[in-house]
């Protein structure tokens, strides 16, 4: 049991913080009842309300791995603890008491689950097909610098960074706690490089915060990347 759950290598500038991530393998021939066992009733009856039973399969395992590597940090059995969810659907620890963070995501493959003491972090995980199709860009998700340099979308360095800028976005919506209650094109990375970011507002150009964003090298066809407040930001 547990061995599709992967510690994968953080980088110096995360691990230095103590931010911890684990990949979860979605394909794996596991006995999938096993780990919905571990699950609370509320996460049974989500997990039956899916009707696609990969979609399912991959919510279990997900929501299973998360408890079992929480109990892990906090001492405690995986069913002890209980989440409370934020008006955006965000899931914290509120069993037991601790200042423990964590963030998750997941793509179709594989799940990401990202924890650091304290600080707020998020992380994000993306397919990034290799069909070429049309991609969204447009103003309810890019700022127009980043229009900019997305262009049409089309060339092969256009669409890399779509997905950069995609789960560098979400991974910091998910750090703030806002969702999509903040729109995407409210707020511009100034650049994607190891260490301090700047987020800027996408109308003023007014820095908004200071924060830590990696970007995860899992495998070619995915996209993945985690975003932290910086101590003292």
């Amino acid at each position: 049991m547990w061995s599709e759950i992967q510690q994968i290598s953080t980088p110096d500038t995360l691990a230095f913080i103590g931010v911890r991530i684990w990949q979860v393998q979605h394909t794996l021939p596991v006995p999938v009842a096993t780990y919905h066992a571990l699950l609370s009733q509320d996460e049974q009856q989500r997990a039956r309300r899916f009707q696609c039973a990969t979609r399912q399969r991959q919510f279990i395992l997900t929501r299973a791995a998360l408890r079992h590597l929480l109990a892990k940090q906090l001492n405690c059995t995986p069913q002890y603890i209980e989440f409370t969810y934020s008006q955006t659907g965000q899931p914290t620890i509120s069993r037991p008491a601790t200042t423990l963070q964590f963030s998750l995501s997941h793509a179709d493959s594989l799940s990401l689950i990202a924890c650091v003491d304290t600080l707020p972090i998020g992380v994000d995980i993306e397919d990034t097909p290799q069909a070429v199709f049309p991609l969204p860009i447009d103003a309810t998700l890019f700022c127009p610098q980043e229009r900019k340099r997305l262009g049409n979308g089309k060339t092969p360095v256009q669409r890399t960074l779509f997905y950069r800028y995609w789960v560098t976005k979400e991974a910091i919506l998910k750090m703030l706690g806002s969702g999509f209650s903040l729109a995407p094109h409210h707020f511009c990375v100034t650049h994607l490089t190891p260490g301090s970011t700047v987020i800027r507002s996408g109308k003023t150009g007014k820095i908004l915060h200071q924060i830590r964003i990696m970007e995860l090298d899992i495998s070619d066809n995915l996209a993945a990347a985690v975003a932290l407040f910086l101590p003292g930001h």
